[in-house]
């Protein structure tokens, strides 16, 4: 299990914290004088203003700046931001742990269920972002609870080897023993096999990406899957890495410093299980949903993405929240962001009840 401990002073700073962001965003005049600087229109977008707001804060803070971090302070660094932002996770939901054989070591993942469920539910495989080199099944605790409350069904959140301990394809062979592993054990997990998603934000939506179409003839494939902000690309080559490269949380130099831990200089960066984009065959993978934000350096990327599916006959919608930054998901003190993260999890819910 990869979970970070972080320090008494870290644990008692969160809360305190969250508190000043609330309060700062909750003061109309404050909140309007921080955005002011940073909600500049790009490209015909404009950024929320509580968004821009919070960008502010972090110019002068500098809390996302990765570079001069080893990988174990960054893991600490988000593991103590990511509380901040997306507030105390939500009630009503219950939780378990399952264990399971892995292709090199023992997986776990941590079930999540919305209380009074009853009955056979679908499911949603879930796999978390950070670059494949951070965060974990506990940093994106609240955001699965919200899912299999949004959704109204059972979310599966899997842990998976980290970079650079264990550099590409440790994370791909991870996820795919993972989801087959759910589909195999449907039953005791109390879940629909017909009725699976594979879902991740950003490293976790090139992992789904990548195992929607390794799946893809299984016997039982995904019947969805949702991609949120996912990096497709590698290579990092289309315009939005050098238009939104900048001062949006997830920087080039951040985008660098994680692809240069989990792909050592060796790798072949345009290989499909690395860069789903570059892949010479996509039919046949199932529906898909895929969800970019305006500002955002992997805004091309997953554009990109879905019309290359959309170019194989795959059904896929594509939603662009503009005002949105790299993130959204993991934010649910901001008021925009967690009315997207709520509409996401319900439009999830609704394709998965539609059936494949």
């Amino acid at each position: 299990m990869h979970e970070e401990r972080l320090s008494v002073f870290a644990r008692a700073r969160i809360p305190v914290a969250r508190r000043l962001l609330r309060a700062v965003l909750g003061t109309a005049a404050l909140r309007d004088r921080l955005a002011k600087s940073r909600q500049g229109s790009v490209q015909g977008r404009t950024l929320d203003p509580d968004v821009a707001a919070m960008l502010r804060l972090d110019d002068l803070e500098q809390a996302s700046v990765l570079r001069g971090y080893s990988p174990g302070r960054a893991r600490l660094r988000l593991a103590e931001q990511i509380p901040i932002v997306d507030g105390p996770p939500p009630r009503g939901v219950t939780t378990r742990d399952h264990r399971f054989p892995g292709p090199a070591c023992e997986l776990w993942l941590r079930a999540y269920a919305p209380e009074g469920a009853t009955g056979t539910l679908p499911a949603i495989v879930y796999i978390h972002g950070g670059g494949f080199v951070t965060c974990s099944v506990a940093t994106h605790d609240g955001l699965c609870r919200r899912l299999a409350l949004g959704a109204r069904a059972k979310v599966l959140s899997l842990d998976y080897r980290l970079a650079p301990e264990h550099p590409y394809p440790a994370a791909v062979d991870d996820a795919l023993a993972g989801f087959r592993w759910v589909i195999d054990n449907a039953a005791t997990l109390g879940i629909d096999p017909q009725r699976v998603a594979i879902a991740g934000d950003s490293a976790g939506g090139n992992l789904s990406a990548v195992i929607a179409r390794r799946t893809r003839n299984d016997t039982t494939p995904p019947a969805l899957a949702a991609l949120f902000y996912p990096a497709t690309d590698a290579t990092c080559s289309l315009p939005s890495h050098r238009s939104l490269g900048e001062r949006y949380f997830l920087t080039r130099d951040n985008v660098a410093w994680y692809y240069d831990h989990y792909a050592p200089p060796e790798v072949d960066r345009r290989q499909p299980d690395l860069s789903p984009l570059f892949a010479d065959d996509f039919a046949g993978i199932c529906r898909t949903l895929v969800y970019v934000c305006g500002f955002d350096p992997l805004l091309d990327e997953g554009v990109a993405y879905a019309e290359k599916l959309k170019a194989a006959g795959v059904t896929v919608e594509l939603h662009e929240l503009s005002d949105q930054i790299h993130g959204f998901l993991l934010m649910s003190e901001v008021p925009s962001s967690r009315s997207r993260a709520a509409q996401v999890a319900e439009r999830i819910g609704e394709a998965l009840r539609a059936g494949r």
